[in-house]
């Protein structure tokens, strides 16, 4: 599932017209998160697009984010506010089919008083907790009290599909206890900036929580996250609390994207240095890379330098567009990239942009012949600190399955798998693990060994699959904590699960034997777990 921000604030937008206080005039700045549209979101899975709240700006907001209104499944509004419906006359009119408008009775009267000639959206009643599906996603109404009107009610949303869970409270102000229900333990939770209570809101067991509905203050968009993340620290929450913005993307589920790596690290980072607690939450350990992409030599590398800011194809790409991918070009690994959705051009353009996509005419020729069908790509990019060398896949492809890609060990070190180690498949660390060195491990950043020691847990949980075995598993994590330990007391491991024990019991086996020099610099982890042999967990539990 992921999730787009439309928009992030409230009804008047930001920057507003002839003010000139600081916040406005940093969001007059391009690409500046002080910019916020009225708030509006679009959940997406599979083929079915789901659009929240239709406001006065969603015009501008399709063209910033490239939608076609026709991708659009279903639309919903919270309430009968032009900043939840005042955008359904420019929706309707660009629409080349019917779609469903879901709402309260007293919200679609007010449409069709507001919108008498729509053609092409048609309203649907909702109900007070009534489920209904639209494709395989289940959409949950439930009315609440308006924030700012006393007396006046509007309707969040709670989404579910593949198991993930997602709460839409864009007004809510009082929470009935018969309604609480629907905030807790939610694998992301969006809600009003008016109805933030803090203490509140960390208990309430959500894997991250989002701040929307930003009205027009005195602080900064950094400034807010700084005050929120503050006011939680002394909360000791497990919780990922972030302000919205214009733009931001969520992905939920095993196909993470950067917009979430990057809400869930930046905030993690808030928390108390001395906690050790497994600090980056089950989503960033369960991230894959399924897919890469090839780009023929040097593009690859021109993208790396940041040269190259458009990708060329003679094909319209429909599979893994807006996916994490690895771009391979030549022998290498450059990093991770994402897709926007190609736009076709002419020949006269395609020429015009080559200074961006550097695709000359000959070249052009070479590749795709007289093919008259050119496309352009828009792209972000996040680039490997050092390059990745790889075993380049025979045959001509524009997406490579991940698993099929063969790493060269000799320009790999193994800090740099562990970085990049909540961001690739499982499969990509057979053989890799049971080379893992202490050296290494006190060469990472504190983020690094976090994320590391969060996917060894997340792996363990997964020990029926086979990928790896409880030995290996048992040892990595035993490594782990002795580097965890190294650093006290900026880093503090716990006990909490069979993994923490085993590991527990297997360092305790290490120091009876006499041979704490292993115990903290041990050789390697096939060295370690062969020393007198491999044990089971029961044996280890036996000695």
């Amino acid at each position: 599932m992921e999730i787009l921000f439309l928009g992030s604030g409230s009804g008047k937008r930001v920057p507003v017209n002839y003010h000139h206080d600081r916040v406005c005039l940093e969001a007059r700045k391009p690409g500046a998160k002080e910019s916020r549209t009225q708030s509006s979101i679009i959940i997406s899975e599979s083929n079915a697009f789901l659009l929240f709240d239709v406001t006065e700006d969603f015009l501008e907001q399709a063209k910033r984010e490239k939608l076609d209104p026709n991708e659009l499944t279903a639309v919903f509004a919270t309430d009968g506010h032009e900043e939840s419906i005042g955008g359904l006359g420019f929706l309707d009119g660009r629409l080349n089919k019917k779609i469903k408008f879901y709402s309260s009775v007293k919200v679609i009267e007010r449409v069709k008083e507001r919108f008498k000639n729509l053609k092409n959206i048609e309203p649907e009643i909702i109900e007070d907790e009534k489920i209904f599906k639209i494709n395989k996603i289940s959409v949950t109404p439930f009315e609440t009290q308006y924030s700012v009107q006393k007396g006046h009610s509007t309707f969040s949303y709670q989404i579910k599909t593949k198991g993930i869970k997602v709460a839409y409270s864009k007004n809510s102000g009082n929470i009935s206890e018969n309604k609480e229900h629907y905030y807790k333990e939610n694998d992301c939770l969006i809600i009003n900036e008016n109805a933030q209570k803090t203490e509140w809101l960390a208990g309430l067991g959500n894997k991250i929580t989002i701040i929307t509905g930003i009205g027009h203050g005195t602080l900064l968009h950094q400034e807010m996250e700084e005050n929120i993340k503050n006011e939680y620290k002394k909360f000791r929450t497990k919780e990922v609390i972030q302000v919205g913005n214009d733009g931001l993307r969520l992905a939920l589920g095993s196909e993470q994207r950067s917009d979430t790596r990057e809400v869930l690290i930046e905030a993690k980072k808030a928390l108390d240095e001395d906690s050790g607690e497994a600090l980056i939450p089950e989503r960033i350990a369960e991230q894959k890379i399924r897919w890469a992409t090839y780009e023929i030599p040097p593009f690859g590398k021109l993208i790396w330098e940041g040269k190259k800011t458009l990708i060329a194809k003679n094909v319209s790409l429909a599979r893994h567009i807006k996916e994490s991918l690895l771009l391979c070009s030549g022998e290498y690994i450059y990093g991770i990239v994402t897709l926007e959705k190609g736009i076709e051009v002419d020949l006269e353009k395609f020429k015009e942009l080559e200074s961006k996509h550097f695709v000359s005419d000959g070249l052009r020729k070479k590749m795709w012949h007289d093919n008259d069908k050119l496309y352009i790509y828009e792209f972000q990019f996040e680039k490997f600190d050092k390059i990745r060398k790889f075993k380049k896949v025979k045959g001509f492809q524009n997406f490579i399955n991940a698993t099929k890609i063969k790493f060269v060990g000799k320009d790999l070190g193994m800090e740099d798998w562990i970085a990049g180690f909540a961001l690739l498949p499982d499969e990509f660390l057979k053989g890799y693990i049971e080379k893992l060195t202490p050296e290494a491990l006190s060469g990472l950043s504190r983020m690094d060994l976090i994320c590391f020691h969060a996917r060894g847990h997340y792996l363990w949980g997964k020990k029926d699959e086979k990928i790896f075995n409880e030995e290996s598993l048992v040892n990595t994590h035993y490594l782990t904590v002795q580097e965890f330990e190294r650093r006290e007391p900026l880093l503090k491991h716990e006990v909490h699960n069979d993994l923490d024990r085993a590991s527990e019991a297997f360092g305790k086996k290490m120091v009876d034997k006499n041979t704490s020099e292993i115990n903290i610099y041990g050789k390697t982890l096939t060295r370690i777990f062969t020393e007198e042999g491999t044990w089971s967990l029961e044996e280890l539990e036996e000695k």
